[in-house]
């Protein structure tokens, strides 16, 4: 058994369909960046407090190395450094995940587009 419906206006129906497909597949596009950027953003923290842990290591090795309290003792005087504020640009690496999924979203994009543009 078929049912059928009218519709007013097809080709603003159509439209709008293939709009709402476009908004989607962008919107999955957008969420998988997201996604790889969150993953980068642990990666490169993970990396940080390690290097955080060696220098704090290596600081309680200098400390045992050099104590203060027995250079103090012997009269040496000891001027705390000054701390110069610098500003570091990091540069950032693109990782570019070439992925099944993401391949098929651009291709699903650019096809909704192409409809969109015929109408």
């Amino acid at each position: 058994m078929n049912v059928f419906i009218k519709i007013n206006n097809p080709i603003d129906f159509r439209r709008n369909t293939l709009e709402a497909g476009r908004n989607a597949v962008l919107a999955q596009k957008s969420s998988k960046e997201i996604e790889s950027l969150r993953k980068q953003k642990r990666a490169r923290l993970n990396e940080l407090k390690r290097t955080v842990g060696k220098i704090n290591k290596l600081n309680v090795q200098l400390d045992r190395i050099f104590p203060l309290k027995n250079l103090k003792d012997m009269g040496v005087k000891i001027e705390k450094p000054k701390i110069v504020k610098k500003t570091v640009s990091i540069k950032e690496d693109p990782v570019k995940e070439t992925t099944p999924k993401k391949d098929k979203l651009d291709s699903q994009l650019a096809e909704l587009e192409a409809r969109l543009k015929g109408m």
